[in-house]
């Protein structure tokens, strides 16, 4: 501990619960959200200084239970206090508790960069510019996809995130094929199969969008192998990604695809991201997790950190009724702000709204 911060320790963890309803469903090929339940996490040093973190359990896609999550949160509760935010640091849950430990270590984080007096993003990364493009997420394959489209395009993004695999091929297709004839010029498209097809539809629908701007495609079939996935990124040019099935790959190898898409929440929080993101020859996508306004904040921060020119998904603030802090401004780039640490207070009125 430097000299600055000797005598400094952790004096309480507190935990505030959340249930928020979402503003519309969230679909995806394992079904639909309708509300997000998790906790804000907030440390506070014995001087008074205090961080922010968030942890919000999604099981579906590979994090630990809310119960579970709970039990983590409480036990370190008391087994962080008195440590200093380094020591503390080095003690967080196992990456068997990702969200649990992504609470935490964000609101450590969040702490030292206030001590500091600087934006996360540099505290992390001192060279890093605070720019960062951004997707947009215009949801699931319906009849007023297009719309949306021409709509993201309207507000300066230059690519959009939509789910397939939320309808049998039969019914879905043709509604995606129909939005295409309107699609802007300009916008790129990321497609996200969230593992609804098997290897067999992925073989037969990729040929189908040669000749479209697609900029990659997530998760492509549930029963795909390395071999699967090797040969399925060979018939395409864009970028291929994993997503909910990436613990299942060595961290420290090269993906049999381009992409891995890292979620704080599921992959355990900024550290964990950070040394993902240097798996090599590996591009690396920082996505939120339908996170109220801390989470989705953190996102923001890390992707700046990495600094690589892809757009990131922070296009989530819409999906929640309530996002309990500020939400990102809209468009395809986002620049961070020069204020310290996450760089905001969660609103936590809205808690009882």
């Amino acid at each position: 501990m430097s000299e600055a911060g000797a005598g400094r320790s952790i004096a309480r963890i507190e935990l505030h619960p959340y249930a928020i309803p979402l503003s519309r469903p969230w679909k995806c090929a394992r079904g639909d959200t309708v509300l997000r339940r998790g906790w804000l996490v907030r440390v506070e040093d014995s001087e008074g200084a205090h961080g922010w973190g968030e942890t919000a359990g999604l099981p579906g896609a590979g994090t630990e239970t809310a119960d579970l999550a709970e039990a983590a949160l409480r036990r370190a509760s008391a087994e962080l206090a008195g440590l200093s935010a380094a020591e503390a640091r080095a003690r967080l849950p196992g990456r068997e508790r990702p969200a649990a430990r992504c609470g935490l270590e964000c609101a450590l984080l969040d702490l030292e960069a206030r001590r500091a007096g600087v934006p996360l993003f540099r505290q992390l990364r001192p060279d890093a510019s605070g720019e960062v493009r951004v997707n947009a997420f215009v949801g699931a394959v319906d009849e007023d996809l297009g719309a949306r489209l021409v709509e993201a395009r309207r507000r300066g993004f230059e690519v959009a995130k939509l789910k397939l695999a939320t309808a049998p091929l039969a019914d879905e297709l043709p509604l995606f094929f129909r939005a295409m004839e309107s699609l802007p010029d300009g916008l790129q498209l990321r497609l996200d199969v969230n593992r609804g097809w098997t290897t067999a539809e992925a073989e037969q629908v990729l040929p189908r969008f040669a000749g479209l701007p697609i900029e990659g495609l997530e998760e492509p079939a549930a029963d795909a192998d390395a071999q699967d996935l090797a040969r399925l990124q060979g018939m395409v040019d864009f970028s291929i990604a994993l997503d909910e099935s990436l613990s299942s790959w060595p961290e420290e190898t090269a993906l049999p695809v381009r992409r891995q898409v890292l979620k704080p929440m599921v992959v355990g929080g900024p550290s964990r991201v950070l040394a993902l993101a240097l798996r090599p020859r590996t591009e690396s996508i920082v996505t939120a997790s339908v996170d109220t306004a801390v989470g989705l904040w953190l996102s923001a921060h890390l992707a700046a950190v990495l600094g690589n020119g892809l757009a990131h998904g922070l296009d989530t603030a819409s999906w929640l009724s309530r996002l309990l802090g500020p939400a990102p401004a809209p468009g395809g780039v986002l620049q961070l702000a020069e204020r310290p640490g996450l760089g905001f207070e969660p609103e936590l009125a809205e808690l009882t709204a």
